[in-house]
């Protein structure tokens, strides 16, 4: 090899997976090399088979074998460099990061940011473990910029775990406005925590300070939510009105931003028991996506608020029908509806006295969790703990609902209206059929199982014609 190849090569070793041309150029192009010889030098290497190259989501991509990395990485590290290639690794996607609009990436746009999972998490477990304040600033960069590729892959779990690190270890102070946006995320995730209205407290003191109103306003559109999930109606309003203030103010009743902004009014008013304005927000924000282009937010978001709304107003045929408008519709088996518009329709269903028509969307989710269980949610567990008491396998329903105490002991959740509805159900009909030591005995069995066991026993139970 010659001395560009040698470099490119070991310079390269820094991604993991696969990588692109422009990736290529924008991490190792420096003071030995400029772009064109980063193509160059690149092509060179393919034709040695050094470097495989491959079309992947309709771009070509480049990789090396793990042997061929791992002699890489030693010479990269021997020679000193292993730091600067790894911080201009993270700065590309840092900035990749920066330029995505997190209201909606296209389809398009979110299948060449997949493929970039790998070194996602590479730059995150390097800067986040810095000393340094500003490498470990472009790894909350990264986290705020790429986190709704997590809900894409259906890895709330991993998600959190890099929100909550990245928070830790940034300088607030330093950069308010991506320990905002990082707060905001956190926020998402524990809705129904009343730790969260401190949370929220702490974000908005935070985005105060990164004077920067765009992310204020799509905070408070965010808190005025999370007031009204705790019944601070007059809280939420407020934040409402700061929010619409902002939007004015600014202009931007035609962004994506005020689409979201209008969906989260009907929220608060969906809780208020306004019902009228609720529909009429919701449908704003349908019509608003749809001229925006976003035909997937107006199908998914918009219709999940009206499943919502109609539930919470005693509707639940037409909250049904809502919640499998999404399920049968193009975006129904992503990763992040999957779950969610099932475990939706299997508690409608359950809630209808439908038994049997719950446990289909209750056998797909289990048998996703069943392999994963990183997907858990708890919400699918007490569904077919009800649904299994339902058909009268009470000492398996309580075994199920064990695991599901156990995890959620240290917190237990402020459950969203279907999901008390379905867990007040539940719990009387355990009392009704099983004895105090039954129960207890069904329970403790439980708390020793896993979720991914949790919902294999589940499953097993559902597909048994034996009742308990």
């Amino acid at each position: 090899m010659t001395p560009p190849e040698r470099t490119l090569l070991c310079e390269i070793s820094i991604f993991l997976g696969s990588f692109s041309l422009c990736a290529a150029e924008a991490v190792c192009t420096d003071r030995l090399h400029d772009d064109s010889s980063v193509r160059t030098t690149l092509i060179a290497l393919t034709e040695k088979s050094l470097v495989n190259a491959e079309s992947i989501a309709g771009q070509t991509r480049y990789s090396i074998l793990t042997s061929v990395q791992s002699f890489g990485m030693e010479r990269l590290r021997a020679s000193g460099e292993y730091q600067n290639v790894a911080r201009r690794h993270a700065v590309w996607l840092a900035t990749l990061a920066e330029g995505l609009n997190i209201d909606h990436i296209p389809d398009e746009e979110a299948g060449e940011l997949l493929v970039e999972m790998d070194n996602i998490r590479s730059a995150l477990d390097w800067s986040l473990n810095e000393s340094s304040t500003e490498d470990r600033f472009l790894g909350g960069q990264i986290v705020a910029g790429f986190f709704p590729l997590w809900n894409a892959l259906g890895r709330a779990k991993e998600q959190g775990h890099w929100i909550q690190t990245a928070l830790e270890r940034i300088d607030e102070q330093r950069h308010p406005l991506v320990a905002a946006k990082l707060l905001r995320l956190s926020i998402l995730r524990m809705q129904f925590d009343p730790e969260v209205l401190n949370v929220a407290k702490r974000a908005m003191r935070v985005v105060e300070a990164s004077g920067e109103v765009s992310e204020q306003a799509r905070l408070h559109a965010l808190i005025a939510t999370i007031y009204a999930t705790h019944e601070r109606f007059s809280e939420a309003d407020r934040s409402l009105e700061m929010a619409l203030k902002i939007h004015r103010g600014q202009a931007s009743e035609n962004s994506p931003l005020y689409m979201v902004f209008l969906n989260n009014r009907a929220f608060v008013r969906l809780c208020q028991k306004r019902f009228t304005e609720a529909r009429r927000d919701v449908t704003a924000a349908e019509v608003k996506a749809l001229g925006l282009g976003i035909r997937e937010y107006a199908i998914t978001d918009c219709n999940f608020r009206r499943a919502q709304i109609e539930y919470l107003a005693g509707n639940l045929e037409s909250a049904l029908r809502y919640a499998e408008q999404i399920r049968d519709s193009e975006f129904g088996d992503r990763p992040d509806q999957f779950q969610t518009t099932r475990n939706l329709i299997a508690a409608i269903r359950l809630l209808l006295g439908d038994v049997e028509g719950a446990i289909q969307p209750l056998r797909e989710v289990l048998g996703r969790l069943r392999e994963d269980e990183s997907i858990a949610t708890h919400q699918e567990l007490e569904y077919a703990s009800l649904a299994l008491a339902m058909r009268g396998k009470n000492a398996a329903a309580a075994t199920v609902f064990g695991c599901v105490k156990a995890l959620t002991k240290k917190s237990e959740p402020r459950r969203v209206r279907q999901r008390k509805d379905a867990f007040d159900r539940l719990c009387s009909l355990l009392r009704a059929s099983l004895n105090e030591r039954e129960l207890v005995d069904a329970m403790d069995r439980g708390a020793l199982l896993t979720p991914e066991l949790a919902a294999a026993e589940a499953l097993a139970a559902l597909d048994s014609e034996d009742s308990s």
